[in-house]
């Protein structure tokens, strides 16, 4: 790897707090890069985006490559000027899970840790490795509150959670007892910290016991929390703050998804022409 590419890494790790599979993916775009135009200049980088506008690639991988390649730059102090390409107008087709299918993977599970690991994802919609970072300390049963440490981009906050998934959490430490340091789930047979990947397999195992003809996986409940947050007519400023958005536009993304609340919005503000 460039000595160049090599710090850049580390800056984007250390300095703007991205994960580090985000980081893999910058390197592995700017890798490409690299081989199309060798040690780039100003020139030779807008020239490379110019021609990949031109050819056959999707909107994703053409604008991920602008955001790498000019975050690049910007970094080596030789800022390139490339516009955007103007998304698709497009209607987004994330799945999600309804509430009935949620009331079914709870009730799918085996014991209280699966139970509780499917609450809290559930009522609170925070991210995968967010949920392996919880100790117990972490969470207000009292005043229903789950405070996330260290989530994307470096940042905390506080995402509240409802009495039932309180209850619950509340079942699992009385069988699950542990101290305030310790991380509130941990592997069974040596106690260490949990990871995503098998969070991920817990989920999946949970859900091949039911029939759901979806891909079930953690990020999918966020997907689906935030959604029912605004299908119910919450604040998208308040959403953001619990869902621990940098920007607002991600969070209104989610009200394409929510045709009752457009509904009840066209419902609310119709014209009466009779």
């Amino acid at each position: 790897m460039p000595n160049p590419l090599k710090r850049f890494c580390e800056h984007l790790f250390l300095k703007k707090g991205l994960e580090k599979i985000t980081v893999r993916g910058y390197r592995d775009g700017l890798k490409r890069f690299f081989k199309e135009v060798g040690e780039p200049t100003k020139e030779t980088a807008e020239q490379y985006l110019r021609d990949m506008r031109m050819k056959d690639y999707s909107y994703s991988h053409i604008s991920n490559t602008i955001t790498v390649v000019s975050r690049y730059m910007e970094f080596i102090k030789q800022p390139i000027d490339v516009e955007m390409p103007r998304r698709p107008k497009t209607l987004p087709t994330q799945e999600i899970l309804t509430i009935g299918e949620i009331a079914r993977l709870l009730a799918a599970t085996k014991n209280i840790r699966e139970k509780a690991m499917i609450a809290i994802l559930a009522y609170t919609g925070i991210r995968n490795k967010e949920i392996c970072n919880l100790k117990v300390k972490h969470i207000d049963l009292g005043g229903n509150l789950v405070k996330v440490i260290d989530g994307k981009f470096r940042k905390d906050r506080v995402v509240p959670m409802s009495q039932e998934c309180s209850q619950i959490i509340t079942m699992y430490l009385s069988e699950y007892p542990r101290k305030q340091e310790d991380y509130l789930f941990t592997t069974l047979e040596k106690n260490k910290q949990y990871k995503g990947c098998a969070l991920r397999q817990r989920i999946k195992e949970v859900a091949n016991r039911i029939s759901i003809d979806k891909r079930i996986y953690p990020h999918l409940f966020r997907h689906s929390f935030i959604t029912h947050l605004i299908d119910r007519g919450a604040n998208a400023v308040s959403v953001q703050q619990f869902a621990g958005h940098e920007r607002l536009e991600t969070t209104l993304a989610y009200t394409h998804l929510s045709p009752r609340m457009m509904q009840r919005e066209y419902l609310y503000f119709q014209p009466s022409y009779i």
